[in-house]
């Protein structure tokens, strides 16, 4: 299954992104992998039938989202999602689709600060600095949840004790040790807040678009690669400078470049390329032999 881009001007794509049930119920079939009944769907998000339906009627006029009627082994209706990812193409020269690009740039604002305040706080700050990342039900089930929480009270609990031991050590003049220790908890089936990646298109662009995927990583030079390797490993720009020993303003080149060639325009969509294995700085010797 490929990633679909979806224009704004096609019907039900700006209604479908535009509904919290609507993404949410879509993050969860494609998480899942497999068709689900809506029934499912609606009690492993928390939300009632009637809302389910209706979000899932969003999904399927704008495209997003198939039906599987009942027959062949299913004895009820299923939907399954259509694409891997959401992506918008909005045509820079069309004024409709600007406005509509910049009302789903606050619509994205808007969402992410909902998700926050739906988050499920997973314990109590602890003495000692503790501290835990915020995990919904978009990327875990009640049970998981629960599951997780009984780790974390364990891990707490061992953690709690070492600082006893510490403090004992402390007491006896045998030198002051500091633990710091961090849980931190990320989904591991895509974004906590499945919001659309928008990309703004000339009209020359969106046809080539969909003509082709976009260049393979073959077309990209040595330094080019080099850089998009060492992106892909979440380093700054600043950090890949020094790393291949260059100025920041040099990677910036290179990352415009290298963008342009494979019809991205952010460093994460750079996840979805394979440039091999990560270049390992150049000794000394190996520089003189060159």
């Amino acid at each position: 299954m490929d990633e679909t881009p979806f224009d704004l001007r096609e019907p039900g794509v700006l209604e479908a992104i535009s509904d919290d049930d609507a993404m949410r119920c879509w993050q969860r079939l494609r998480a899942r992998g497999t068709p689900l009944a809506v029934a499912v769907v609606a009690e492993e998000i928390g939300i009632d039938l009637q809302r389910a339906h209706a979000a899932m009627d969003l999904l399927e006029a704008a495209k997003m989202a198939r039906k599987l009627r009942a027959g062949r082994g299913r004895r009820v209706v299923t939907y399954e999602v259509t694409t891997t990812a959401i992506v918008i193409i909005a045509r820079s020269d069309d004024e409709p689709s600007r406005r509509r690009f910049n009302d789903l740039a606050a619509l994205g604002q808007r969402r992410q600060g909902l998700i926050l305040a739906r988050a499920k706080c997973l314990t109590r700050r602890l003495r000692g600095e503790w501290y835990f990342d915020h995990l919904t039900e978009l990327v875990a089930t009640r049970e998981e949840i629960r599951e997780l929480q009984r780790r974390i009270y364990e891990a707490s609990k061992f953690a709690l004790e070492l600082g006893e031991r510490t403090r004992n050590l402390d007491a006896q003049g045998e030198g002051e040790v500091r633990l710091a220790v961090q849980l931190r908890v990320f989904p591991l089936t895509g974004a906590p807040a499945p919001f659309p990646e928008m990309r703004v298109l000339t009209p020359e662009a969106v046809a080539n678009q969909s003509r082709s995927k976009g260049p393979a990583p073959n077309t990209l030079g040595a330094r080019e690669r080099a850089v998009a390797m060492l992106l892909q490993e979440g380093l700054t720009r600043g950090e890949v400078a020094a790393k291949l020993g260059i100025s920041e303003q040099t990677v910036s080149t290179y990352c415009k470049r290298l963008f342009a060639k494979l019809g991205i325009g952010r460093a994460i969509e750079l996840n979805r390329f394979y440039f091999g294995v990560t270049p390992q700085p150049k000794t000394r010797r190996a520089k003189k032999a060159e």
